[in-house]
């Protein structure tokens, strides 16, 4: 849902250069049940402004992919991409997501509903609700971005207040996250803090089924329960010191050391387990 700003009528028109460069991914046998077919997917870098535990500003990145169909969309991390689309895993790609804790978030399934599933400590939760009729408002402002012509809307959204530009050139209401319902792909957006950035590095045409995967072991909670618990979680003075103090030692089953490759990663139950964190910042406020 969305409304136009007559107030902020003058356009504002700036070039930007955006590289657009990524590898072709060769399409494999999918893992999960195919829920549609994605006729375009875009990556997405992710950023987030945090602190180091000695309170040093630190930013944190990690890449996203978007697969649009034509019924679904799906946010999620780009190792998980690849892993399912490939069948190959990139621990260095898979750690960086492990680091800032975004969901993997299905746009319309089921029907009219987002559905958001992700591992927090060592167990999978998974929540749906109503598909969000995000008020935007369009400001009327016009930007190039990687090439595609753009305009701007603003709207609070989980306790944030969110600027993003979309392109029409792209017919799709889909987003990075839950960023979504506007007539056109969302291709960069930020909170008016400026914490919490994705923007467009490059679209991917290979056809590739997306997924969703029915988990016996997956902990259902309210959407409001999950943002809460996360939080919660993440957001204990004890986790930026030892990530693993939320850990029951009784629930462990197996861990090892990753070594090869990068820095050593610690994995437990089979699950890659961040070691050494930054400040925790909510994408999602839970007031």
């Amino acid at each position: 849902m969305y409304r136009s700003n007559s107030a902020a009528a003058n356009a504002k028109r700036t070039a930007i250069i955006m590289l657009m460069l990524l590898p072709a991914l060769g399409v494999c046998a999918q893992s999960g049940d195919s829920i549609d077919v994605a006729r375009l997917t875009a990556v997405y870098s992710y950023t987030v402004r945090t602190a180091d535990a000695e309170g040093q500003a630190v930013t944190d990145s990690v890449r996203l992919a978007l697969q649009i169909g034509g019924k679904v969309a799906k946010s999620m991390p780009y190792a998980d991409y690849v892993a399912e689309t490939t069948g190959e895993y990139d621990y260095e790609e898979a750690y960086a997501a492990a680091c800032v804790h975004v969901p993997t978030v299905w746009q319309n399934h089921p029907q009219g509903l987002l559905t958001e599933r992700e591992l927090i400590l060592l167990n999978d939760y998974e929540a749906s609700g109503k598909l969000p009729e995000t008020e935007w408002e369009l400001t009327g402002d016009t930007l190039t971005v990687g090439g595609y012509a753009c305009s701007s809307a603003t709207a609070r959204l989980a306790g944030l207040r969110w600027k993003v530009w979309y392109t029409e050139d792209v017919p799709s209401g889909a987003g990075p996250w839950k960023l979504q319902g506007l007539p056109g792909l969302i291709v960069s957006g930020s909170d008016e803090e400026e914490t919490h950035k994705f923007e467009l590095l490059g679209m991917l045409t290979e056809p590739a089924a997306i997924t969703y995967t029915p988990n016996a072991k997956v902990i259902k909670l309210g959407m409001r329960q999950l943002v809460k618990f996360r939080n919660k979680t993440y957001g204990n003075k004890e986790y930026l010191k030892n990530p693993f103090y939320g850990i029951d030692s009784s629930s462990i089953e197996s861990a090892s050391i990753l070594t090869a490759g990068g820095s050593p990663k610690t994995i437990i139950n089979g699950h890659l387990v961040a070691s050494s964190v930054h400040a925790f910042k909510p994408l999602e406020l839970d007031k």
